[in-house]
């Protein structure tokens, strides 16, 4: 026992320890070691809503030696610190960076409907036009999707008193530009401003064009489109423009000024775009010929990469935190009754083995099958708001809902008929007294609300958060916060209970030299509904060059399965705090709040949401 209490001890020293090497190492790299300042900001806009952003400045920028600035700004769904590769390998070469949380994204405030949203980017660069250090000859906007779309419009739209365009060079990261005017003829629309396009070639959105001659292309031969052709050669009709090629700058004289024009073409997926160093790359090479480079460092000598490995340092050690500190709490005087001694592995039939391993199965396969139906009859797709503020999350969260309730139901069913092994409620710790399960509860929350508290002190002190690529446990404001609580804590509640008790009172089985084998199982078996999607979609993408789950009912089936992709790691870590904690609690219900807790915040604090 002694040596259990020790071993927990240690664990949860460790956590913090990682928290803390992820908070410094992530705070060295995203500074460059102290030559750039990172703070955060808020400002008015002149649409009647605040915007949130992160501000990346060299610390030699100021009235007396201006530098030149880059927007930067995510996509649908995300928030301002899925720019980190723009941010730390831009502000380390010289720029101010400022990027922005979208109207309805992080902490900017929220709309009541969508139509301001491609509006995000032209407020953010009405205000950072005015910021003293940033030279407004040589500015530069560059964004991700949505992103993209607000970039766009800012370049067309953003001018100053006398009509000069505060844009000189504009990366769109998959993202279409503007090829037509206003009369439905190919035009040069951005005129002597330098513009770039990444059409990655397994975009799951984007790129699949149809030519006049009827021709249809995927994303994959978007360069042979008459839109990018046109593009190329800057705006002329595709029936008499040049054949260009695709990772080529094109040049030409624009009002006395000479103009570029590129395609870039990269072998990435649409999310995988932001989040490479062959685009990061790109991206750099592309704003050295337009602005210009203060610091003067090879676009392939990147370091973000290591603030995204400190990043996820973090997020590991906050999992560890989670489960040692749920079981460090029960060793105090308040929480002693939830104490139990280590729960031994117990052993039931080969019958009973088979029957819970077809019911895991069962409840799998129906979590595979119903994922799509579910997410796009609930319109899980749509901008702005529906029933509640965040429909995605809503979407996400009634398939688990339903998942949660048929693994119950599963499991009861499952459980009456193989009696036999004499397994009682009681000794699965399936039932609580009443202040068992308030201790539970309050211990539960507490965790809950340590572990957040590491967040703050990320957040507050290092302007880090612990994240990889775009799942991430980050603050959020208090509208998020009660977003959250209803109705999105309460699907998610069910699942992790119905979560935690298979795997813990009904799968752990095994003899104790097996207990690594028992739990990865379990995991791989509670992956399967989100891999069998993930695997069947990209498979067949990297295969044919399109989606299998493209539009479905008229939605579109692929932006929610990019939903899944956090999953991929939740769920195992869900499956390992549980059973941390129940081998020590024997209370499946003490890990299942927590899972439930965190799992809800990570969720609604990285998406869209609506007033």
């Amino acid at each position: 026992m002694a040596n259990r209490k020790k071993k927990t001890r240690i664990l949860a020293i460790a956590a913090v320890v990682l928290m803390l090497v992820s908070m410094i190492g992530a705070h060295l790299v995203q500074t460059s070691f102290g030559t750039v300042k990172v703070e955060e900001v808020r400002f008015d806009t002149n649409f009647g809503y605040q915007l949130s952003g992160l501000i990346y400045r060299p610390r030699d920028a100021s009235a007396g030696n201006r530098v030149p600035g880059v927007i930067a700004v995510h996509g649908m769904y995300n928030n301002k610190e899925m720019q980190d590769a723009n941010l730390v390998e831009l502000s380390r070469r010289g720029y101010a960076v400022l990027a922005i949380d979208l109207f309805s994204h992080g902490d900017s405030d929220l709309l009541p409907a969508e139509d301001l949203l491609p509006m995000s980017g032209l407020a953010a660069l009405q205000y950072f036009v005015t910021l003293p250090y940033v030279d407004t000859e040589h500015i530069g906007m560059t964004g991700h999707s949505m992103g993209g779309l607000n970039c766009d419009l800012a370049t067309q739209m953003g001018v100053s008193e006398d009509g000069t365009p505060f844009v000189d060079a504009l990366f769109l990261n998959c993202c279409f530009a503007t090829y037509m005017n206003g009369e439905g003829k190919y035009d040069n629309i951005y005129g002597n401003i330098d513009v770039a396009i990444l059409a990655d070639k397994y975009d799951e959105f984007l790129f699949v064009e149809t030519n006049a001659d009827g021709s249809v292309l995927k994303a994959k031969d978007f360069i042979h489109s008459d839109n990018a052709q046109s593009f190329l050669n800057f705006g002329s009709e595709p029936s008499v423009a040049k054949l260009r090629e695709a990772n080529t700058l094109y040049t030409e004289n624009i009002d006395g000024e000479e103009a570029v024009r590129v395609v870039y073409t990269p072998a990435y997926t649409h999310p995988w775009s932001h989040f490479s160093k062959t685009g990061t790359a790109q991206t750099l090479e592309f704003f050295d010929v337009s602005l210009g480079h203060p610091n003067d460092i090879p676009s392939n000598q990147q370091i973000w990469q290591w603030k995204e490995a400190f990043n996820f340092i973090g997020l590991i050690g906050l999992a560890m935190f989670a489960a040692n500190a749920a079981v460090l709490l029960t060793e105090c005087k308040l929480f002693a009754e939830l104490h139990e001694e280590c729960v031994a592995a117990r052993p039931i039939t080969a019958k009973r083995r088979k029957a819970n391993l077809v019911a895991a199965l069962g409840v799998a396969a129906f979590g595979a099958v119903s994922y799509i139906p579910i997410v796009i009859g609930l319109k899980g797709d749509t901008n702005g708001k529906i029933l509640f503020a965040q429909n995605s999350t809503f979407a996400l969260g009634m398939w688990v809902l339903i998942c949660g309730l048929v693994a119950i139901a599963t499991m009861v069913a499952t459980h009456k008929m193989n009696k036999e092994d004499g397994l009682t409620g009681e000794e699965m710790g399936l039932f609580l007294s009443g202040k068992k399960l308030g201790l539970t509860v309050v211990a539960a929350v507490i965790v809950t609300a340590l572990c957040y508290l590491w967040i703050l002190i990320a957040d507050v002190l290092f302007k880090t958060d612990f994240r990889i690529w775009f799942m991430a446990a980050k603050t959020f404001t208090w509208k998020i916060f009660m977003i959250s609580l209803f109705p999105n804590l309460l699907f998610f509640l069910v699942y992790a209970i119905a979560n935690s008790v298979m795997i813990n009172c009904f799968n752990f089985y095994e003899d104790e030299s097996k207990k690594i084998v028992n739990i990865v199982k379990q995991a791989l078996i509670c992956l399967l509904p989100v891999l069998i999607i993930v695997v069947l979609q990209y498979v067949t993408l990297f295969a044919t060059g399109s989606v299998l789950f493209g539009v479905y009912n008229g939605s579109s089936a692929h932006s929610m399965i990019l939903w899944l992709f956090p999953m991929v790691l939740l769920i195992p870590a869900m499956v390992l705090i549980g059973r941390r904690v129940y081998e020590e609690t024997k209370n499946p219900y003490y890990p299942a709040i927590i899972n439930a807790l965190l799992i809800t915040f990570i969720t609604c604090a990285n998406t869209s949401s609506w007033a």
